[in-house]
Formats: structure tokens, C-alpha cells, sequence
């Protein structure tokens, strides 16, 4: 990852630690709601925004004083994560609030909704949510390319996932009567369904970061499909920056991870976006130092 001061690196790293600790609160609400939880969660509001904030202000300052291309464009995305971040905990919140607010959902009132609306299954959800942040600092740290795109695919699933057992449990219940505590748990769970959607997002964030080029899901399955025509699975890619263009713009490589972890010597193509893909020819072209020959680059 582009290196941070010291400031904004330990800023971020508290950051995600106080996300990270307040999904929790999150994940532990749905499966025990309470009053104490939910004003614990509400309490700490204030210390995720003002550590966003900080990092806003760092990542800043370090704009102003950086001149280089590659390294301004992973500040500008670790910006864009910090604030994709900051959005997920308010969502994170906001569904905690729906069922507290303005009248907390009683013990009696949380048994009947599990038969209805599993409500542990979203908890669980929020766990898995909370798992993957867990994971995206070492990601970062390492710019590991690979873990990006698994934490992309981990994103997807969990989204197909949560829309599955909503649907199942919804069909299960063909005469449901619309109440107070049923309205309260659809708009809460409407926002846990616009977390997982937005960590999908972040995971393009985080695999943008590792690489230093803009990334999405569409992208993602064209690395898959190279994974796929050199017969191998995507799991097994390495991703890395191997130059830069005169704007700053990263070009990096895909080579296969050996067994013993190791990438293998040889690059199997090499993209930049926006152009076409490169053939195992081209590229013995470019590792030969003639880089202004390489004009097949893989599309994205």
C-alpha cells in the first residue's frame, strides 16, 4: 500500500478497530435486543465520525504535498474507503435504531418475529460483516491483490445469501399481517441489506488500493475469465504493480501463485484499463525492456 505517515496510518488502524468493535454491538443486539445495547452503539457514534474526520484531514495534507501519480491515486481511494466505512457503521446504527426507536421491541415481541423473520440469521450477517473488516487492514498493509478479490466474491455471496433467507422466510409466511413490530424489522432490515451492498463497493475500494488502478466487480470476472483461459483457478492469481505509465496510472501483471505460495517467474498478461489484453508474447516483449511495444493490454 502506499505509505502513509505515521498519523493517518495509526488514525486508520483505530478507525477500523472502533467499526469493527461496534458491528459487533450490532451483531450482539440482533441476537439480544436490549436497551443497554442499543445506547452503548449510539454512544460511540461520536468516536467513528471523529476519527473519519481525521483521517479526511491527514489524507488531505498528504494530497497537497504528494506529486506522484501512483501514490496520489491510492490516498484518494484509502479517502473513498474511510468514507465508504464511515457510511456501513451509520447504516450499521440506523438498523439498530429501527428496532428500538421509538418503541423497543420486548422479549416477547423479538421470539415472534424469529418465527416470521429469523432475526439471529442477520445477526449473522453482521458478523460475517464484520469479519471481512476485520481482514481488509492486513489486505491493505500487504496491497494482497488476491485476498481482495476473495473478499470480493465473500461480499457477493453473503448479499445472494441474506436475499435468499429473506425470500424463503417471507414465502413461509403466506398470511402475514403487517404490524408495529413487523414494519420496524422490514425497514431494518432494509438497511442491512444496503450494508452488504455497500461492502461490495468497499471490496473494490480495497482491491483498487492493492493494485493502484480503479477496480470493480465487472472487472473482477475478467480477471477470472484469464484465470480461466490459462486454466487455473482465481483464487490462485497474483496481482502486482510492475510500472507506470507518464499520467501515474499503474500497469500490473497477473501471474499464478505456485503451491509452496510463490508467484511463478513468468507473467501471463499484463492490463491497464481501458485497453485490450495482452498475449504470454507481448509480455516477453515487455520484460525484454521494450515496454513501448506493449500494445495488446487486457480489457476491462
Amino acid at each position: 500500500m502506499v505509505k502513509l505517515n505515521k498519523i493517518t496510518s495509526e488514525t486508520l488502524h483505530f478507525f477500523l478497530l472502533e467499526i469493527s468493535q461496534q458491528l459487533l454491538q450490532v451483531e450482539h443486539f440482533f441476537r439480544h435486543p436490549s436497551t443497554i445495547l442499543a445506547d452503548q452503539l449510539f454512544g460511540r457514534s461520536g468516536y467513528s465520525a471523529n476519527l473519519y474526520s481525521r483521517i479526511q484531514n491527514t489524507i488531505s495534507r498528504d494530497l497537497g504535498e504528494s506529486k506522484d501519480g501512483a501514490s496520489q491515486f491510492r490516498l484518494k481511494a484509502i479517502a473513498t474507503f474511510a468514507q465508504e466505512m464511515h457510511t456501513l457503521i451509520q447504516l450499521a446504527r440506523q438498523s439498530v435504531k429501527e428496532i428500538h426507536h421509538p418503541h423497543p421491541i420486548t422479549e416477547k415481541e423479538y421470539s415472534l418475529l424469529q418465527r416470521i423473520i429469523p432475526m439471529h440469521k442477520h445477526a449473522e450477517m453482521i458478523q460475517q460483516t464484520r469479519l471481512s473488516v476485520e481482514s481488509i487492514e492486513s489486505i491493505l498493509h500487504d496491497a494482497n491483490a488476491q485476498k481482495a478479490i476473495k473478499l470480493g466474491k465473500k461480499c457477493t455471496n453473503l448479499q445472494g445469501s441474506f436475499q435468499l433467507a429473506l425470500d424463503k422466510s417471507i414465502q413461509s409466511q403466506p398470511d402475514l399481517t403487517l404490524n408495529k413490530t413487523l414494519s420496524q424489522a422490514l425497514f431494518s432490515i432494509s438497511y442491512i441489506r444496503q450494508i452488504l451492498e455497500l461492502m461490495k463497493h468497499i471490496s473494490d475500494t480495497v482491491l483498487s488500493i492493492s493494485i493502484g488502478q480503479k477496480m470493480n466487480h465487472h472487472r473482477y470476472h475478467s480477471l477470472s475469465n484469464v484465470a480461466n483461459e490459462f486454466e487455473f483457478d482465481s483464487e490462485e492469481m497474483q496481482i502486482e504493480t510492475v510500472a507506470e505509465t507518464r499520467s501515474g496510472s499503474a500497469i500490473s501483471g497477473i501471474r499464478r501463485q505456485s503451491e509452496k505460495d510463490q508467484p511463478d517467474s513468468e507473467y501471463l498478461a499484463i492490463f491497464k484499463e481501458g485497453e485490450k489484453k495482452s498475449s504470454k508474447k507481448n509480455v516477453k516483449v515487455w520484460k525484454a525492456g521494450m515496454i513501448f511495444t506493449l500494445d495488446l493490454h487486457l480489457e476491462f
